[in-house]
């Protein structure tokens, strides 16, 4: 076989003649694909469950490699499962039983581990070479069971065809034999072995990789099965205990082991995913068996690989990689509100200071690594605010397709972890912490601040004019609160300004002053004025790259070599009078609150300021009230 397959694979090429099966045409490569030789090894499979049996009798101290290579079936199934990349031979082999074979050895195998693992593993040379014999067998054969996951594939959009139904529908063969109840009982009975024999694997990525695939038909599995048996709290628990940091401990001597760990983590939590979407008592399950310590714990081990990977080829591939998973379960599962609450708590968790036991000691470790210098530290900090930065993208994502993200943002302090210090008040954090020492640290450092800036501006944004969100006022009081904090570092002020001018467009006529008037607007104005107006200009906190964030268009008023203070209080100016024009009535509703105009009005004896407050003052004068109170105040 393998002088067959050693060097072989489907030759698209060649895939443009139609090949005959059943008296339909498929289309398929003509030559490499020998319909005899796959009906042949095929056939071989019938055997092979009883041949496993005879080779674990046999002495093992004598066996050779080859022997099970040959015997043991590893190059059988081996060369089956590239044989089986081509469409066309899934479907001779499909016809010849081989997947019912398959499964008949899997089940064989099993029932053999459970023999082997009931001795002493740890003082048995034997026992351990047939549960490493075992698991080979076992990664081969679901190797070659996966193939036949691919929904679009010949085989699955054929009998769609043939039944007149476009999704939810796959062959019976492929159903009975990889989806079913049984089947992934199996599988899940399989799992729980993993967990128990790990310590005498002799090569760990092969454990990796039979989970690995174990999960992928789980996670198939729930798509197709409806049955409630796979709900249950075991199978739950089960896929669950591949989550966590556990999973991380038996191999943290070998740094290289952890980008398979992890994959396996994710693929585990988005088969929980998979199974959160059939049944709310999933989520249940998940929850009771510890399930946002364990993502916390997931999100942990990524963000520590990526930092000791920094510096390295595809340092951020991993995190790019698990917020892909992410990105891909807010939008299967936004509609699961205290499952996504789950989620939204385990990736807020190492931020939070308040978020319970070990928070603390991950807070300062994710503080650390920003705030170090020298080459590998600089990448380490970089590795964490691309994760950061990546959250936020997250976020933005979960706000887009969720009915429940607002409400669930405003849980839990959210908001104010997002203006805390680790990320919109970053770069304000670095200066104070690093003072004149913030120019030294390298450029990738200070523009990552400054893109997590301004992802938090923009999913801010996203959540004030959500279709969703009925209750705008508690966004917009954020933003408010956000520009008093930072009302006196020029970049992150000018950042909200936008923000919020681009919103106040966004808002009907109808109900904008209510929102106005709900978060106190105009108070909030007139205390930002008056904070800027007073504090000296030593005294602000003028960050690394200010200047990137401000809009090349600034205020025609305001000369260009004025400093960074001067035109941060101009762009305050611009602001309000853009968010009064919106609309009569939000000038109406200015002038009675009084307050921020009266503010306005003061900074006409400031030079710089007093042709453009008297413009606004005069424009103010200008409009015509629509009532005897607009027309008093």
């Amino acid at each position: 076989i393998s002088s067959f397959t050693s060097d072989w694979s489907p030759n698209a090429g060649l895939a443009s003649s139609p090949v005959e099966n059943r008296g339909e045409a498929i289309l398929g490569c003509s030559i490499g694909h020998p319909k005899a030789m796959t009906a042949a090894l095929s056939e071989e499979l019938r055997m092979l469950s009883q041949n496993v049996y005879y080779i674990l009798e046999r002495d093992w101290h004598t066996l050779s490699e080859s022997e099970l290579q040959e015997e043991g079936g590893l190059r059988l199934l081996q060369g089956l499962s590239v044989i089986l990349v081509s469409q066309y031979n899934q479907v001779v082999f499909l016809h010849h039983d081989g997947l019912t074979h398959t499964g008949k050895i899997v089940r064989n195998a099993i029932n053999q581990l459970h023999a082997c693992i009931a001795s002493k593993l740890d003082e048995d040379f034997a026992q351990k070479g047939k549960v490493n014999y075992l698991y080979d067998l076992l990664v081969h054969c679901l190797s070659v069971l996966s193939q036949f996951l691919d929904d679009g594939s010949l085989i699955s959009m054929h009998h769609k065809k043939s039944l007149r139904r476009r999704r939810d529908c796959v062959h019976p063969l492929i159903a009975s034999n990889v989806c079913s109840s049984q089947a992934v009982a199996d599988l899940i009975e399989l799992l729980q072995i993993t967990r128990m024999s790990s310590s005498c694997i002799a090569e760990p990525f092969v454990l990796y990789k039979l989970q690995e695939l174990i999960l992928g038909i789980i996670q198939f599995a729930y798509g197709i099965n409806k049955d409630a048996d796979l709900l249950s709290e075991n199978v739950v628990r089960a896929i669950s205990s591949l989550i966590g940091k556990g999973r991380g401990e038996s191999s943290q001597s070998d740094p290289s082991s952890m980008p398979v760990i992890i994959k396996v983590q994710l693929k585990a939590f988005e088969a929980i995913t998979a199974a959160s979407m059939q049944g709310q008592v999933v989520v249940q399950h998940f929850m009771a068996n510890d399930g946002v310590c364990r993502m916390y714990e997931m999100i942990m081990l990524i963000v520590s690989h990526s930092v000791g990977a920094s510096g390295k080829s595809g340092e951020h591939a991993m995190i790019d990689a698990a917020f892909q998973t992410f990105e891909g379960q807010a939008r299967a599962c936004c509609g699961n509100e205290r499952y996504m609450d789950a989620v939204l708590n385990a990736l807020l968790m190492p931020f939070d200071k308040g978020s319970g036991t070990g928070s603390r000691g991950d807070d300062a470790y994710l503080w650390e690594s920003q705030v170090s210098f020298g080459s590998e530290t600089s990448s380490a900090a970089s590795a964490v605010l691309t994760f950061k930065t990546r959250l936020v993208q997250w976020l933005t994502v979960f706000v887009s397709v969720s009915k429940f993200s607002t409400k669930l943002m405003r849980k839990n302090d959210r908001w104010i972890i997002l203006f805390d210090r680790h990320f919109f008040g970053l770069r304000s954090e670095l200066h104070k912490e690093l003072g004149d020492r913030v120019g030294a640290l390298p450029p990738k450092i200070n523009e990552g601040a400054v893109q997590l800036q301004l992802a938090i501006s923009n999913l801010l944004f996203k959540a004030l004019v959500s279709r969703w969100n009925s209750q705008v006022g508690s966004e917009l009081k954020v933003l408010l609160e956000g520009l008093d904090t930072f009302s006196l570092q020029p970049g992150s002020c000018v950042s909200l300004l936008t923000t919020l001018c681009k919103s106040i467009h966004f808002f009907r006529n109808s109900n904008v002053v209510e929102i106005l008037r709900t978060c106190n607007f105009s108070s909030c104005f007139c205390g930002i004025i008056a904070k800027q107006q007073k504090t000296p200009e030593d005294q602000w906190i003028v960050a690394a790259l200010d200047e990137s964030l401000f809009p090349e268009d600034g205020p025609h008023q305001c000369s260009k070599d004025a400093t960074f203070q001067t035109r941060t209080r101009f762009h305050l100016l611009t602001s309000f009078k853009e968010i009064i024009d919106y609309h009569t009535s939000i000038q109406e509703y200015t002038l009675k609150e009084w307050s921020s105009v009266g503010a306005v009005f003061g900074l006409v004896w400031e030079a710089p300021f007093m042709d453009y407050t008297l413009q606004i003052v005069k424009d103010l004068m200008k409009m015509t009230p629509s009532n005897a109170d607009a027309l008093i105040a």
